[in-house]
This record gives C-alpha cells, sequence and structure tokens, in this order.
C-alpha cells in the first residue's frame, strides 16, 4: 500500500519507507546497460591498443585510442555508481546521473557533428533525461536533500 506523506510529499510504503518511483528504476537499469557497454568498449580499445598499437596507428591515432579507452572506462564507472545511486535513492544521485547524461549527450553531439551520429543512443538519452525530471522523481530527491545519506 502506498500512502503520500503530509510532510515530505514522497510516496512512502506501509513501513514508511520511501518508494523508488518507477523511472528511476528504469533509468537505473538503462544505466546498467550502458556502464557494461562502456566497459566492453574501454577493454577492446586496450586490446587493439596493446595487440598492435606500433604497427597500425600513427602517433595521433594512438593519443585517439588511449582517450577514448579511458574516458569509455571512467564513463562506465560513473554510469555504474550514477544507477546505484539512484536503486538505493542516494540524496547525490539524481545530480551524478545528470551530469554523466550531461557528458554522454555532449559526445554524442560531437560524434554527430563529426559525421558519426547515433540516433539511438540520443534518443535513449533524451528520454533519461525526460525520466530523471519528471515530477514524481524530483519529489523524492529533493525530499532526499534534506536527510542525512
Amino acid at each position: 500500500m502506498v500512502e503520500q506523506t503530509q510532510a515530505a510529499g514522497a510516496p512512502t510504503d506501509a513501513r514508511g519507507s520511501r518508494q523508488r518511483p518507477g523511472a528511476v528504476t528504469v533509468v537505473a537499469v538503462l544505466y546498467l546497460i550502458q556502464a557494461v557497454f562502456h566497459v566492453t568498449f574501454a577493454v577492446l580499445m586496450i586490446n587493439e591498443l596493446v595487440s598492435d598499437a606500433e604497427a597500425t596507428m600513427s602517433q595521433l591515432g594512438l593519443v585517439w585510442l588511449v582517450r577514448g579507452a579511458v574516458l569509455l572506462a571512467t564513463g562506465g564507472v560513473a554510469l555504474i555508481a550514477a544507477a546505484v545511486g539512484l536503486f538505493l535513492l542516494k540524496s547525490w544521485a539524481w545530480t551524478l546521473a545528470m551530469a554523466t547524461q550531461c557528458w554522454t549527450l555532449t559526445n554524442l553531439l560531437f560524434n554527430y557533428l563529426m559525421g558519426q551520429p547515433s540516433y539511438i543512443l540520443m534518443a535513449l538519452g533524451a528520454l533519461t533525461v525526460f525520466l530523471l525530471n519528471q515530477r514524481e522523481v524530483h519529489v523524492v530527491f529533493e525530499d532526499l536533500e534534506r536527510l542525512p545519506d
């Protein structure tokens, strides 16, 4: 049974613990899937770097490969942290989730301008931002910011 608390405004269950909005669960799952892809591609890039870097790469190509692998791995870690934080309803999770989505959409825009658009990932990014900005999500995370973690 879900009730609306008078003071906080966030939905709670019969035991008084906060309910996670469905949108937050969807975003957390999407972030975990994205994280798997980020880490997988980072490992593949590092494997390419280690296996045949001198024979197939120019100096500039080597720099871009290392840059890409580091950014993908870092993004994967941030996505995992955001997903876990969202799932556990941590007060910092919404901010981290929006920051990672900003970083992702910025990179996707750069890829689009370079002639390598990824429309599906752009659409998923827009959907994620939309879901994170739903009123029910804001109510829960605004209330959490008032409480200590």
